[in-house]
């Protein structure tokens, strides 16, 4: 497997980003829109290949690698050697594709205890302190690949396409990662719902229950009422265990473009999502037909079950090359 990661400097015919003209979106991307697909199946490649390479355009986040990679570790689809180009616009979210995917490949942790980590630094705003510890740590590894290639993704990940100041920007990016660093994660994406919600800010909770009966219900209804309603009022889409999340998951700081008194200012502060739950990027579709069975009418899982089951099984087959398999009892 080769990834390539690519910060070119591309002239946009807009000067609004596309995401800043959805209401709450933010200008920076940390999850996805869509499920997580097999890329090789939006491929038609010539008899006999043997290699295919896919460019992936502020995808947000490592779900289609890893979902292309686990399958084709497990011997589902053509057996060719995969390539990866990877294009963010901003610096905090190719670090984060970095981030992500050293998480994943982390083989030194539990497979199930390396799930749980990654779906809380992919989309929590506030994380577990041995997380907030542990993401310090991968930051110090992912600075030794950008200055020397040197770590564990130093044979996976092809930063020749990157210039000296955009690997020094990733650099400035994951020194933010390191604990002790401040950022009021809470305070911020409380300002973000503020400016959102306007007048309507002391009734959001009526807002989201109208966004979810109005929308998500229809769309992806295995997502719980509750839990979309929590994530839209703290930020915090998956509590895997009984711990207190309480230190701010640093990989969600980013800097912002805007004015200040007159004159343009970068911001660092939350900029990510702050109305489009993460649930639809992992947690709406799954190949398991038995996590959207439904009793008295009440789905017997949930989105955070779906999208744990979908890391667990992306690491199962990239660590086994097998597929992953619930047994049956854990839905009676």
């Amino acid at each position: 497997c080769f990834i390539g990661c690519g910060h070119p400097r591309l002239t946009p015919t807009d000067s609004k980003p596309m995401a800043m003209s959805l209401p709450g979106t933010g200008p920076h991307r940390f999850w996805g829109f869509s499920p997580s697909y097999d890329v090789r199946d939006a491929m038609s490649p010539a008899e006999g290949a043997q290699r295919m390479a896919a460019l992936l355009v502020c995808p947000g986040d490592v779900r289609h690698v890893l979902h292309t990679l686990a399958a084709a570790r497990a011997g589902e689809g053509p057996e060719v050697d995969l390539a990866f180009h990877v294009y963010e616009e901003a610096p905090e979210c190719l670090a984060r594709h970095l981030l992500l995917l050293s998480i994943a490949l982390d083989f030194e942790l539990p497979r199930r205890e390396r799930a749980e980590v990654f779906l809380e630094v992919w989309a929590n705003t506030m994380v577990r302190e041995r997380t907030a510890a542990y993401v310090a740590t991968r930051a110090q590894e992912l600075r030794r690949l950008l200055s020397r290639e040197e770590g564990p993704l130093a044979d996976l990940v092809d930063l020749s396409s990157l210039k000296m100041k955009d690997r020094d920007a990733l650099e400035d990016v994951m020194r933010t990662w390191l604990e002790g660093v401040p950022f009021e994660s809470e305070k911020l994406r409380d300002e973000r719902l503020r400016a959102f919600y306007k007048d309507r800010y002391d009734h959001r909770r009526n807002v989201l229950d109208w966004d979810y009966s109005m929308g998500l219900a229809e769309t992806a209804p295995v997502v719980h009422r509750v839990h979309f309603r929590d994530w839209r009022l703290t930020g915090v889409a998956f509590e895997l265990r009984d711990a207190s999340y309480e230190a701010p998951n640093r990989s969600l700081a980013s800097q912002a473009a805007g004015r200040q008194r007159g004159a343009s200012v970068l911001k660092r502060g939350f900029w990510g999502d702050i109305v489009n739950s993460p649930y639809g990027a992992l947690g709406a579709e799954c190949d398991d037909d038995r996590f959207f069975q439904k009793r008295s009418d009440q789905y017997v899982k949930t989105a955070c079950d779906v999208a744990y089951y979908n890391v667990v099984g992306w690491f199962h087959r990239l660590e086994t090359g097998r597929a992953f398999q619930v047994k049956q009892e854990d839905f009676e």
